[in-house]
């Protein structure tokens, strides 16, 4: 399908990117909506829909999915993960035109924030039936049922590509990557996105 009839979904790593890649298919049955972690030149050129998240969640999420228990050396690994996948190009395009930023902690309890956003970035309007729908069907329970037969992370649905384990115990929430790292392994993922969160206005 060529670039013109394509959306892109790009965001950091562990930051709501797989929600928004399926709302977007949904919405948009006729476009290709191509899902990355990092920023290509060329996409200069196309919609681009994009989430951010607090660092520390999103690094607690990949510790989560590896099932490491947090070390000063395991904080540095998934800092450096982050950054290499979304996080640093996440700052770079983040005033971009053709670029919609959304923040996990204002869309993950709310997804009318996601749709409303899509409207004014695309000019488009989204049913009230078709919003109703997709809130039951991705929401944490709906996805539940899709990753129910998958036996851990790197097991994944080929159509929506939610993993095993995709909701991890923590159930998505925001701001426990606060009560499962250390002071000192906060100050190392601080240290190491530091020009991520302040881009974002994260403490």
């Amino acid at each position: 399908m060529p670039w013109r009839h394509t959306v892109v979904q790009f965001s950091p790593i562990r930051s709501g990117s797989t929600l928004l890649f399926n709302l977007l298919r949904e919405i948009f049955p006729k476009t290709s909506i191509e899902k990355q972690h990092t920023y290509g030149w060329f996409f200069d050129h196309l919609k681009v829909v994009s989430s951010v998240r607090h660092p520390f969640d999103c690094i607690g999420s990949i510790h989560q999915a590896h099932k490491k228990e947090p070390t000063m050396e395991t904080v540095a690994w998934a800092s450096k993960r982050f950054l290499d996948n979304g996080g640093s190009d996440a700052v770079r395009v983040k005033d971009k035109d053709n670029v919609l930023v959304l923040r996990y902690e204002s869309f993950v309890d709310d997804y009318d924030v996601i749709f409303d956003a899509l409207e004014g970035f695309v000019g488009i309007e989204i049913s009230e039936s078709q919003r109703d729908d997709l809130n039951k069907r991705f929401s944490r329970d709906g996805v539940r049922k899709i990753m129910a037969d998958k036996n851990n992370f790197f097991e994944w649905d080929k159509e929506t590509r939610i993993h095993g384990d995709h909701i991890s115990k923590r159930n998505g929430q925001c701001g426990y990557g606060k009560e499962i790292f250390t002071p000192e392994q906060q100050e190392s993922i601080a240290d190491h996105c530091v020009e991520y969160m302040q881009a974002f206005g994260y403490e």
